[in-house]
């Protein structure tokens, strides 16, 4: 029978060490590979993140008209105030007879931070009978008339007339251009529930005969949305093409 030595003895010994190693380092390759191809697959593999396009609400152009007829009520002073806070440019169309019994309110508005455009409104804001459109009115009187009770108190009068009711017939047209007046109509009434859109002519009363909330619904409105308001002039002219 063969003998083992010492030196095979110790030769034997160590090759079950050595084959654990040998599988350990095998199997930590095979870990390693199989990580490194999971990362290709994720990273190579799905598509690029697209980056979120940014939308932008436009921007709503508008001009500010309020009318202060022959009124008993307080005017609109919140309204007026916060559109003072924006130092807008706004148009007031006026008419004497509300000149006349509100001076102390006139002066208040006068006092604000606030680029205004006074246009003629008529001096007492015939209503009867389809407004200045009535045969019986005397239509001269009433425009030119006005304009020395706004000049009385120290107004300056636009070259605009706004018809009371928005009413105003061919010929009464053609009476005002003959006095030297261009006629201001709008296109959002905003007690008559008319949209404000990109362009828009707002109307809205200062003298306090608007249905309740219909100021406050109109200043949440600027609030919430990104709007411009634009001199009455420049509005006009972008319209007409100018």
């Amino acid at each position: 029978m063969k003998q083992i030595t010492s030196n095979e003895k110790q030769s034997n010994n160590r090759k079950p060490s050595n084959l654990k190693q040998g599988t350990f380092v095998c199997c930590l390759f095979l870990v390693i590979g199989y990580l490194t191809g999971c990362l290709f697959l994720v990273t190579g593999c799905s598509k690029p993140e697209v980056p979120a396009t940014k939308v932008t609400s436009p921007i709503t152009k508008i001009a500010i008209t309020t009318d202060l007829c022959p009124s008993s009520k307080p005017y609109e002073a919140k309204l007026f105030k916060y559109l003072s806070s924006l130092k807008a440019p706004i148009a007031v169309c006026v008419s004497g007879r509300w000149l006349e019994r509100h001076e102390k309110e006139l002066e208040a508005i006068k006092k604000l931070d606030l680029d205004i455009t006074w246009v003629n409104h008529s001096y007492s804001h015939p209503v009867s009978d389809d407004f200045l459109n009535n045969p019986k009115v005397n239509f001269r009187y009433e425009v030119l008339h006005n304009v020395n009770v706004m000049r009385n108190h120290h107004l300056t009068v636009s070259k605009y007339f706004r018809f009371p009711g928005l009413r105003h017939k061919k010929q009464r047209l053609i009476e005002l251009a003959k006095m030297g007046y261009v006629n201001l109509d709008a296109d959002a009434w905003l007690g008559k529930g008319e949209s404000i859109k990109n362009g828009s002519v707002i109307l809205i009363h200062g003298n306090g005969n608007e249905n309740k909330g219909v100021a406050d619904k109109f200043i949440n409105y600027l609030k919430a949305n990104k709007v411009e308001i634009i001199p009455l002039d420049s509005l006009l002219s972008k319209k007409k093409g100018l």
